[in-house]
C-alpha cells in the first residue's frame, strides 16, 4: 500500500475540497485476532502508528491527546485513542495471530480506537478497531471484528474501506478486494444487532443506520449487497465525497480498481452545430468531464470521445476551461445561444443530468436531456439526425451511423502551413511571444485539418513550433504590458487566399482582439507573399504570414538569438520544510502561520541552482504558491505573508526567525495575491546576485503578528511551492 498521498491533479488532483466535521477521537486497540465462530480473542500483538501528514495525535483518551512530531513508527498501547484533523492521515500497522500484517490507512477527519469500543458502544465480541467517525481502508487485516456506533464489520478480504458519518449514524462498507461479513446495530442503547451475518463480495457495498428499518438512500436498499457502480448515490447524499476522492486516489494507486467494475461511457455525437470541430471542442471544454464522469463511476477513466473531426480523443483532451470554450465559439461565429440534445442511458448516467447542463448554461449552450436505454437510443439518435439538430450520446459504446464520424478529411495541399512574422513591435520576441500565445493554435489545426504543429519563425523565436505556445490570453496581456507595448498596435495579417487559411485568418484576428491587437486581413499567393512583407517591414508595420513556408530573405533582421528558457525549481528535500517556535521540525512540509496552540509556523525553501547558469540573464522570476489550502484567517489576524533570504545554511531550528525583519523580497497580502503568480523583481534581483552559488534560500512567514493567542489555527498550507525562473543567454 503507497503511505504517501498521491501527487496529482486532484489532493492539491488531492482535490482540496475539505468536510469540515467535528473531530471525535479514534482509538484502536493494538489486538490480534482469531476468528472462532464470530469471536475475536485478543493476541495482544501491537501495532505501530505512522503519521502520512501532520495534525495525527494520540493518546489515553480525548483530553489526552498529543501530536505525533515525527513520521517515524510509534507504538501503540492498548486502548489508545487517535484523531486525525482535516489535513492529518495515517497508518497503522501490526501483525496478527496468523503471522498476517494487518494495515490500515487512517485518512483525515477518522477518529478510531484499538481493541473494544467503550461498552456503551460494544453489540457483541471483542473488537481490533472501534470506529467512531470517518473513513479508513483495511488491508490484509484478515478474521477482524471492526466496529462503528451502527454497523459490526467480520474483514475477510485484503481491501476494505470502512465509513462512519455521525451526523446520519451511517456506516458504509466498501469492498474492493475479498470479502467482508457486515451486521446492522439496530437499537444502539440495547446492544440489539440483526440477527445474521452477511456477506457483502468484492466489488459491492453496504449500508446501514440504526433502526428496526434503516434510513434508505434514493432507490438503494439498505442492508443489501449493492454494486459498487451505485457508490457515487450514497457518498454524495452522505457527504462523503472528500474521503472517497482520497480512497478513489489510493484503490487506484494500488491497483485494486479493475476495469470491470467501471462504468462504460462513451461521448459520441455530431449533426447541427456539433458538425464545426469548433463547436465541439469547445463543447468538451465547457464541461468538467472529471467531476460528470466522477458521478457515473467509482473508478472513471478517461472516456473515448468520437465527434465530427476529433478523431481518436477522450475526455482527457479537453481540460475544463470555460473562458477558452467562450474563445472557441467566437472563433466559429457562434453568436448567441445554440443547442442541441444530450441522450443519455437511464440509472447511473443520470445523476450527472443536471451538472452538464449547468456547466453548458454557463457558456450559452442549452441542451435538451433525454433518458433512454441502450437498446432504443440508436433510433432516437438517428431521428434527432435527421431533423438536423446537434446530439450527443453519453453511455456504453453504440455504433451510430454519423457520416461527419466516418468521411475522411481533406487535407491542407502540400506544402504544410507555416507561420513567419516580425517588422515594428514584434521585433521585440517579448511581443512576438505575447502575440504567439494568444493564439489557440489547436483550434486553427483543427480549421486547417493539420494534426502536426505548425513551424514558427518570428525574431528571437526561431525554431519552434506552435506547440511551444500554449494558448493563454492571461499570460499574453501580462508580457505586452511587461515589454512596454501596450497592445494597441495593428498587425497585418497576409495569408493565403484559399478558404482554410482564410477562415483561419478570422480566427486569428478574433484571439488578437482579445489583448487589445488590431489585424487587418491582406488575402495573396504565397509567390507575391515576400514583397509584400518586405514592404511593411521596411515602413515599421509588424506583418505576420500564414500560409505555405516562404524563404526567409523578406526580412534580413531575423533575430538567431536563442529564445527566453523558463525552468522550474523545487524545494530541496531535507533542506526544506515548517519550522515552529515549539521548535519542531517538519521536512518537506509546506505550511506557515499559526496553529490551535498559538505557535508560529514559519517555512523555509531551499532552491538548487547550480543548473542556471553564471552568465544567464535572469528575466523573470516568481515563487509559485498557488495551490493552497486556507486554515482559518491568516491574512485577517496575522497581516501580509512574506519572503525573506534566509541566511541560514542548514534545515533546523536556527533558521527561525524571533523577532520582526525588514527587506522582504515577496509578499502576499491575500489569498488572490498567492494565486495571480506576479513577478517579483526583488527576488530577479537577489537570484541574479546568487548566481555562481549552489542554493537560493527563502524563509516566509506572517511578520505582523506571530501569533494572535486565540488558540485557532490560521494556517496557509501548500501543496509544493516552486521557483519559476525565465532567462537569456548571450
Amino acid at each position: 500500500m503507497n503511505l504517501h498521498p498521491p501527487s496529482t491533479h486532484r489532493l492539491f488532483d488531492l482535490r482540496w475540497v475539505w468536510l469540515s466535521i467535528v473531530i471525535l477521537g479514534l482509538m484502536l486497540t493494538t489486538a490480534a485476532c482469531k476468528r472462532d465462530n464470530r469471536h475475536v480473542q485478543d493476541s495482544g500483538i501491537g501495532f505501530t502508528l505512522q503519521r502520512l501528514t501532520p495534525e495525527v495525535s494520540m493518546g489515553k483518551d480525548a483530553s489526552s491527546l498529543q501530536p505525533l512530531t515525527s513520521a517515524t513508527p510509534s507504538p501503540v498501547s492498548r486502548g489508545m485513542v487517535i484523531t486525525t484533523n482535516d489535513t492529518g492521515e495515517g497508518v497503522l500497522r501490526g501483525a496478527l495471530a496468523s503471522n498476517e500484517t494487518c494495515t490500515i490507512h487512517i485518512f483525515f477527519d477518522t477518529s478510531l480506537r484499538v481493541s473494544a469500543c467503550s461498552r456503551a458502544m460494544q453489540h457483541g465480541g471483542a473488537t481490533v478497531t472501534c470506529q467512531e467517525e470517518g473513513t479508513a481502508v483495511y488491508q490484509g487485516c484478515v478474521a477482524n471484528l471492526q466496529q462503528t456506533p451502527s454497523g459490526m464489520v467480520q474483514i475477510v478480504g485484503s481491501w476494505v474501506v470502512i465509513s462512519y458519518q455521525p451526523e446520519m449514524e451511517l456506516t458504509l462498507v466498501s469492498v474492493l478486494e475479498g470479502e467482508a461479513q457486515v451486521r446492522a446495530v439496530i437499537d444502539p442503547e440495547t446492544a440489539q444487532v440483526s440477527e445474521t451475518w452477511k456477506t457483502i463480495p468484492a466489488g459491492h457495498m453496504w449500508y446501514t443506520t440504526p433502526g428496526e428499518t434503516s434510513l434508505q438512500i434514493g432507490d438503494l436498499p439498505p442492508r443489501e449487497a449493492l454494486s459498487l457502480n451505485e457508490l457515487p448515490t450514497i457518498v454524495e447524499a452522505a457527504k462523503l465525497t472528500p474521503w472517497y476522492d482520497r480512497v478513489r486516489d489510493e484503490a487506484i494507486e494500488e491497483g485494486v480498481a479493475p476495469e470491470d467494475w467501471q462504468t462504460p461511457i462513451e461521448i459520441q455525437g455530431g449533426g447541427g452545430p456539433l458538425t464545426d470541430p469548433a463547436i465541439g471542442r469547445a463543447v468538451m471544454m465547457s464541461i468538467d468531464w472529471e467531476d460528470i464522469l466522477g458521478r457515473i463511476s467509482l473508478f472513471p477513466g478517461p472516456a473515448p470521445v468520437s465527434l465530427p473531426d476529433l478523431p481518436g480523443r477522450t475526455t482527457a483532451d479537453f481540460p475544463y476551461n470555460p473562458d477558452r470554450a467562450q474563445a472557441l465559439l467566437k472563433t466559429a461565429g457562434a453568436a448567441g445561444p445554440i443547442g442541441f440534445y444530450v441522450v443519455m442511458e437511464d440509472g447511473a448516467y443520470m445523476r450527472a443530468a443536471s451538472r452538464l447542463e449547468a456547466f453548458l448554461a454557463k457558456v450559452d449552450i442549452f441542451v435538451g436531456i433525454i433518458p433512454i436505454d441502450p437498446e432504443h437510443a440508436t433510433a432516437v439518435i438517428e431521428d434527432v439526425l435527421g431533423k438536423g439538430a446537434g446530439v450527443i450520446w453519453i453511455g456504453p459504446t453504440l455504433n451510430l451511423d454519423i457520416p461527419a464520424l466516418t468521411e475522411e478529411i481533406d487535407p491542407i495541399p502540400s506544402p504544410s502551413p507555416a507561420v513567419q512574422g516580425g517588422g515594428g513591435p514584434l521585433e521585440d520576441p517579448f511581443v512576438g511571444r505575447a502575440v504567439l500565445t494568444a493564439i489557440d493554435w489547436r483550434a486553427l489545426q483543427l480549421i486547417l485539418k493539420i494534426e502536426d504543429p505548425i513551424p514558427i519563425t518570428f525574431p528571437g523565436l526561431e525554431n519552434v513550433t506552435s506547440d511551444d505556445f500554449p494558448y493563454d490570453p492571461v499570460y499574453a496581456r501580462q508580457i505586452l504590458g511587461e515589454s512596454g507595448a501596450d497592445g494597441h498596435f495593428p498587425i497585418i495579417l497576409v495569408v493565403q487566399e484559399n478558404e482554410p487559411f482564410l477562415k483561419a485568418a478570422d480566427a486569428v484576428r478574433t484571439y488578437l482582439t482579445e489583448i487589445g491587437v488590431k489585424t487587418a486581413i491582406y488575402p495573396t499567393k504565397p509567390t507575391a507573399a515576400p514583397d509584400i512583407l518586405t514592404t511593411y517591414v521596411s515602413n515599421g508595420q509588424a506583418v505576420f504570414w500564414l500560409g505555405p513556408a516562404i524563404h526567409a530573405d523578406w526580412h534580413e533582421t531575423v533575430s538567431t538569438e536563442a529564445p527566453p528558457i523558463q525552468i522550474s525549481l523545487s524545494p530541496q528535500s531535507q533542506e526544506s520544510g515548517a519550522l515552529t517556535s515549539l521548535e519542531e521540525v517538519f521536512p518537506n512540509e509546506w505550511r506557515v502561520g499559526d496553529t490551535h496552540k498559538d505557535a508560529t509556523v514559519q517555512m523555509i525553501l531551499s532552491f538548487d541552482i547550480t543548473d542556471l547558469p553564471m552568465q544567464a540573464q535572469i528575466i523573470e522570476a516568481w515563487l509559485d504558491l498557488s495551490e493552497v489550502k486556507t486554515m482559518g484567517q491568516p491574512f485577517t489576524k496575522l497581516g501580509c505573508l512574506r519572503a525573506y533570504l534566509s541566511p541560514s545554511k542548514g534545515f533546523s531550528i536556527e533558521a527561525f526567525a524571533w523577532e520582526p525583519e525588514l527587506g522582504a523580497v515577496a509578499r502576499w497580502c491575500s489569498e488572490e495575491d498567492l494565486l495571480a503568480n506576479e513577478v517579483q523583481d526583488d527576488i530577479v534581483e537577489t537570484l541574479q546576485q546568487s548566481l555562481g552559488t549552489k542554493r537560493y534560500r527563502l524563509r516566509l512567514q506572517f511578520n505582523e503578528g506571530y501569533t494572535n493567542y486565540d488558540q485557532t489555527a490560521d494556517l496557509l498550507i501548500f501543496r509544493e511551492p516552486h521557483l519559476h525562473v525565465i532567462y537569456t543567454l548571450p
